[in-house]
């Protein structure tokens, strides 16, 4: 994932010197003695470590452009929105204040695939060789560069060639930006054997052959972090142990000599299993146009018994099917969960956000003779008006394949939905498009817009 780029403005703002000072630099070619620095404006960073950062040094003879230059130093470590500076005489010499306002994100630092150097140490040493790193990366400047140049340096001092890249971690297009992932690349590291500790609920081999297709890929932490909240927890979520988790993998070369080429992986997965939940009640917010009688009968789990997450991911799908056949199109139902540790049980409370009811608007098909068509609209039960039912379609024409024209068998059946938000309806329109050589009778069915 490419980094945006991030425009920053610099401030300059230069107050006169007196004419003691004045005379003094131009004395000195334009140069006066660096007495103090001062920092105003930052909340995260201490007045030493952003004078340091500025690269200017007590005591010694600067400029303007001396300034100017550290100035530009700072909020080229991108961890500053804007960088201004004022500068005066001082009891000894030049008095500099830089006026600061810290950017505005900061994000975790995440590493792929560094197995060569522990990320705490990989950390310490960050801090010391990155301009005002204090263990997260701001998301504007060249903060992000540094990090991977830092690093190409660190793994060179451990034998190890490589580029050093870094991106962005989402769990969504639409989602915040959670943590910035560096990555590097050079030696191949892939997964030869996955282990798990801790589990006593579900066997290994069971989980084993959840995270078989990460087997043969080349290791990295963040995303197999994510693969085991797929598969690998859903073997305990549908056995009611709603809040395992899997902590970080832990990834060692199996033969040790390769270490600064390279080679296969054990990758080491821990496991904390928590505790089983029973299904207490389900409760329901939101709902109008279906009650929640309705909505209970989507619902497949039974009070007392282990909350099956799994099933209840599936439930709640369901439920927004069944809101898509009343006319409902965009409805979503989210369930919360709300635990009780002494009696191991959960309670759902299920939130719906109905949306817009829409209904149905016209019917129109092409690709056949009039004749049949006016048979087919005739045939359908839902009418202009009637609330629009999402699910009508895909039964349709198997439903009334007597009033099909000869030879519609072997061609490609379309539906379109043509969504009217202003209007809240929605037009239909079924196309049957000439056979092709060797084809089958295929119907695509409309879907659900997003």
């Amino acid at each position: 994932m490419g980094r945006s780029a991030v425009t920053k403005l610099v401030l300059l703002v230069t107050l006169a010197f007196s004419g003691a000072l004045t005379g003094a630099m131009a004395q000195s070619s334009g140069r006066a003695t660096l007495a103090a620095i001062h920092i105003a404006g930052s909340q995260r960073f201490k007045e030493q470590q952003i004078a340091q950062a500025s690269g200017l040094k007590i005591g010694s003879a600067v400029s303007k452009a001396d300034l100017d230059a550290a100035a530009q130093r700072l909020i080229a470590s991108g961890a500053f929105a804007h960088v201004g500076f004022r500068y005066g005489p001082g009891s000894s010499g030049l008095a500099v204040t830089f006026q600061v306002t810290d950017a505005e994100q900061f994000l975790d630092c995440r590493f792929a695939n560094f197995i060569w150097i522990p990320e705490n140490q990989l950390l310490a040493a960050l801090r010391s060789r990155v301009p005002l790193f204090d263990g997260q990366v701001s998301t504007a400047g060249a903060m992000g560069e540094r990090i991977d140049s830092a690093l190409e340096a660190m793994l060179r001092e451990h034998g190890v060639i490589a580029s050093v890249d870094h991106g962005f971690i989402q769990s969504s297009l639409r989602a915040p930006i959670s943590a910035e992932v560096f990555t590097a690349h050079g030696p191949s590291l892939p997964i030869r054997e996955i282990v798990f500790t801790g589990n006593h609920v579900v066997d290994s081999a069971a989980l084993a052959k959840t995270v078989k297709p990460l087997l043969g890929h080349e290791h990295d932490e963040v995303f197999e972090e994510e693969f085991l909240k797929g598969d690998p927890a859903d073997l305990y979520s549908e056995r009611g142990y709603l809040r395992v988790s899997f902590g970080r993998p832990q990834a060692a070369l199996i033969n040790a000599a390769a270490r600064t080429t390279g080679g296969p992986l054990r990758v080491t997965v821990p496991v904390t299993e928590g505790s089983q939940y029973d299904l207490g009640q389900v409760s329901f917010s939101g709902n109008t146009g279906l009650s929640s009688d309705q909505l209970a009968g989507q619902i497949h789990l039974e009070e007392g018994k282990p909350a099956n997450g799994v099933q209840l991911d599936r439930d709640l799908s369901d439920m927004s099917d069944l809101y898509a056949a009343h006319g409902y199109l965009t409805a979503r139902a989210e369930a919360t969960p709300s635990f009780d540790e002494a009696s191991h049980t959960v309670n759902y409370q299920i939130a719906v956000t109905e949306g817009d009811q829409y209904h149905m608007g016209l019917f129109v098909i092409i690709g056949i003779d009039s004749g049949h068509a006016d048979v087919l609209k005739h045939d359908c039960k839902v009418r202009r008006g009637d609330p629009f039912d999402q699910s009508y379609w895909k039964y349709f024409l198997a439903a009334n394949a007597r009033d099909l024209p000869a030879g519609a068998g072997k061609s490609k059946k379309t539906f379109k939905n043509q969504i009217n938000r202003d209007t809240r309806t929605v037009d239909v329109t079924l196309t049957f498009n000439p056979p092709v050589e060797g084809s089958s009778d295929i119907v695509t069915a409309p879907s659900i817009p997003q």
